[in-house]
C-alpha cells in the first residue's frame, strides 16, 4: 500500500541512505500510487528502485504518485509504470510535481511508461521546478500531453499565487515517445507560464499527430529557450521542427528549440550559452565524443556507465565500483542511448592523468567499445583503453574486463 494518501500526506523525510528497493509491485485501480502515494512539504531523497511493476488509475509515478515537496537523487531503473484513466498524471518517477514541488539531480532509466493525458519519462504534470535530471532509454507513450521527460507542464491556478512549470537543465536520451496529441521530446504540453530552458533531446523516435509534434516540445504557449534536439538520431519520428506548435507565431517552429545533426551535438560550441567549463559549472562533456552530461551524475561509487565516464571529470578522485556493468546497450549504435560518438567510450584519463584509486571490488565490465581510429584529433589515438594515461600515484584494482 503506498505510503501517504490525500486524507493522511507523507510530510516527513525519507533518507534512502544510497540503498535500493527492487521489485515493488503495486496493482491498483485507485489514485495517488507509487511507493509514496501523497506527500505534502516531504524531502525523499537518495534512494533508488529496480524492477518495478506498477499500476494504477491516475496520479501514478514509480516512486511517488503525488509529490508536493523536495525529490532529490532519486532514481527508478527498468520495470513499468502503467496508469489505466485516460486522465491521469503519469511518470517513471513522479505522476504529478505539484505547487512548486522540486525534483532535482534524480533520473529514470530504461523500462516504460504508458498513460493516458499527461505521461513523462520523468514526471506526468508538473507545476513545480525540475532541474538537473534525466531520462535514457525509457519508452514513453500515452494519448495527448504525453513528453520524454514531462507530459504537461503548466500552470495551477486554483492556489493563489499560482505556480507555474519549468524545466531546466536536463536531458532526454535514447528511448521512444509515441502519443496523439502534444508530444514532444522533452515536454509534451508547455502551457502558458510554463518554462522550458537548457534541456536537450536525443531520443530514439517521436511519434505523434501532425502539427502538435515537436523534437523538444509537441505544443507551446510558454517560454522555450536554448533547447535542442538530434535531428538524425530521431529518425523513426515525425518532427519537422522543435517546436510542434507554437501559439504565438501559430505554427510549428525552431526558435528556442532548435535541431542539430549528432556531429553538431557532440561539439561544445553548438551549445551557446550554457554552463560548461568550471568545477562548478552544471554540464560536462568530451568534446567531439559525448553528449553533455550532467555533473550532478558524478559519483565515487560506480553504478552504471555514465558515472563511469565521469570519472574522467575528477581523473585524481577516489572510486569503487559497486556492481557489474555491461555496456552493451550503451555503446552498441543500433541499440545505443546516444551519449557516445562512434568512437565509443572515452577512455580515463584522457585530457589529464589518472591519478586516484580505483577499486572494482572483484567486479566485471563487459562490453567496452572504443574505436579512436579517424579521430577528429591524432593525439587522441593514443593512450586507449579504459584507462588512457595513469599517472604514477594512480591505482586501479579488482577489476575484470570481459567481451
Amino acid at each position: 500500500s503506498p505510503i501517504g494518501n490525500i486524507t493522511t500526506p507523507f510530510t516527513g523525510t525519507f533518507t534512502g541512505l544510497g540503498n535500493t528497493i527492487d521489485g515493488l509491485t503495486i496493482n491498483t485501480t485507485g489514485s495517488y500510487v507509487g511507493l509514496f502515494g501523497f506527500t505534502q512539504a516531504s524531502t525523499i531523497k537518495d534512494v533508488s528502485l529496480t524492477n518495478v511493476s506498477i499500476t494504477g488509475g491516475d496520479k501514478v509515478g514509480g516512486l511517488v504518485g503525488w509529490h508536493q515537496g523536495g525529490l532529490a537523487n532519486c532514481h527508478v531503473l527498468s520495470g513499468s509504470i502503467t496508469g489505466i484513466s485516460n486522465f491521469g498524471s503519469v511518470g517513471g518517477l513522479v505522476g504529478r510535481n505539484a505547487n512548486g514541488g522540486l525534483i532535482s539531480g534524480s533520473y529514470v532509466s530504461g523500462g516504460s511508461v504508458n498513460g493516458g493525458s499527461n505521461s513523462g519519462g520523468l514526471v506526468g504534470a508538473n507545476d513545480g521546478v525540475i532541474t538537473t535530471s534525466h531520462v535514457v532509454g525509457t519508452s514513453v507513450s500515452g494519448l495527448q500531453h504525453v513528453g520524454g521527460l514531462v507530459g504537461n507542464n503548466y500552470t495551477f491556478t486554483l492556489a493563489l499565487p499560482g505556480t507555474s512549470g519549468k524545466v531546466e537543465n536536463s536531458y532526454v536520451s535514447g528511448g521512444t515517445v509515441s502519443g496523439t496529441t502534444n508530444v514532444g521530446g522533452v515536454v509534451g504540453n508547455n502551457q502558458s507560464g510554463g518554462v522550458v530552458a537548457f534541456t536537450y533531446a536525443a531520443n530514439r523516435s517521436v511519434i505523434g499527430g501532425a502539427g502538435s509534434t515537436g523534437g523538444v516540445v509537441g505544443y507551446n504557449a510558454g517560454s522555450v529557450h536554448h533547447n535542442f534536439w538530434d535531428t538524425s538520431l530521431n529518425n523513426n519520428g515525425n518532427p519537422s521542427t522543435g517546436i510542434g506548435w507554437d501559439v504565438l507565431s501559430n505554427s510549428g517552429i525552431d526558435i528556442g528549440a532548435f535541431g542539430l545533426l549528432t556531429t553538431d551535438l557532440m561539439l561544445q560550441a553548438s551549445y551557446v550559452n550554457w554552463d560548461f567549463g568550471s568545477s562548478i559549472s552544471t554540464w560536462w562533456m568530451v568534446d567531439g565524443y559525448t553528449r553533455p552530461f550532467l555533473r550532478s551524475e558524478w559519483s565515487n561509487t560506480i553504478t552504471n556507465a555514465h558515472q563511469l565516464q565521469l570519472m574522467d571529470m575528477a581523473p585524481s578522485a577516489n572510486y569503487t565500483l559497486a556492481n557489474n556493468l555491461d555496456l552493451a546497450a550503451e555503446l552498441d549504435n543500433t541499440l545505443s542511448t546516444g551519449m557516445w560518438s562512434n568512437a565509443g567510450f572515452v577512455p580515463i584519463g584522457n585530457a589529464f592523468q589518472f591519478t586516484g584509486q580505483f577499486d572494482g571490488l572483484n567486479h566485471v565490465i563487459s562490453n567496452l567499445k572504443i574505436n579512436r581510429t579517424g579521430n577528429i584529433r591524432p593525439s587522441d589515438n593514443v593512450n586507449v583503453g579504459l584507462f588512457g594515461a595513469v599517472g604514477s600515484v594512480g591505482s586501479i584494482i579488482n577489476v575484470g574486463l570481459v567481451k
